[in-house]
């Protein structure tokens, strides 16, 4: 009987857990169709806590190198930075500067206020502003959760979900939740990586200290079940089989 009925079983695994295609498909066309989306021009500007990287070269080395600070991280999984941290009233203390009020700033803005501060001290400065603490946490149902730094000022969701190695087949591609600190709150959206509007949306840019989480869609569970259910089966057709070659050999 049980040998009958495992055929019928695992076609009802396939069947019952299978996922539909529309749910896996990024960035499809609404209604009606859209060819081109205007994204939502993206500035980060920095908050207490952020730590940049300053660069300052001139002509003269002598006159520059001090400014200076090296940003290193020592491991893949634990990240130390060093470099003017923004402390809590919005200032970073910059030698002979002395205290620059940075916070609510883009790196672009601190960047060119920085050159016309220095250049009072040095001719033509050249200055690089980057932002060295910009990390996001990717966590759920993708192939490589954890923590990534961004090396770049700007990071879109899908560069965050590549990097992670795509979504799994059971993620759910329609309810990707994004937790962002905004101040002393926290801000927690859902965003539908199947939908094109997306590329429009304030949250297709990530920010520093994102953390993104794609939860499993309901045929994961429901496969989990099914499987166990099949082996269950499977154990007790082989005890069947055990039994009755016990029963003929008695």
């Amino acid at each position: 009987m049980l040998r009958k009925v495992f055929p019928y079983l695992l076609l009802g695994i396939l069947i019952y857990s299978c996922v539909p295609h529309r749910n896996i498909v990024y960035l499809q066309d609404g209604e009606p169709p859209r060819d081109t989306l205007e994204r939502q021009k993206f500035e980060y500007r920095v908050q207490p806590g952020d730590v940049l990287y300053i660069s300052v070269s001139s002509y003269n080395s002598q006159l520059t190198d001090f400014f200076n600070v090296t940003a290193e991280r020592n491991s893949s999984t634990a990240f130390f930075y060093t470099g003017y941290t923004i402390d809590n009233n919005g200032y970073i203390h910059v030698p002979v500067l002395d205290s620059l009020h940075v916070a609510g700033m883009s790196v672009q803005n601190i960047q060119k206020k920085l050159r016309d501060e220095i250049g009072e001290y040095v001719t033509g400065p050249n200055v690089i502003v980057k932002l060295v603490n910009f990390k996001v946490t990717i966590l759920g149902e993708v192939r490589r959760p954890g923590l990534y730094p961004v090396e770049a000022n700007e990071y879109t969701i899908l560069e965050a979900i590549a990097d992670a190695g795509d979504v799994m087949e059971l993620g759910d591609r329609q309810n990707v939740r994004l937790v962002r600190k905004e101040g002393s709150r926290t801000r927690i959206v859902n965003l539908d990586l199947t939908d094109r509007a997306l590329i429009a949306s304030p949250y297709f840019y990530l920010q520093p200290n994102d953390v993104l989480y794609v939860e499993p869609l309901k045929q994961k569970s429901k496969r989990e079940n099914i499987s166990a259910v099949a082996r269950v089966v499977g154990i007790l057709s082989g005890l069947a089989i055990v039994a009755r070659l016990v029963i003929q050999t008695f």
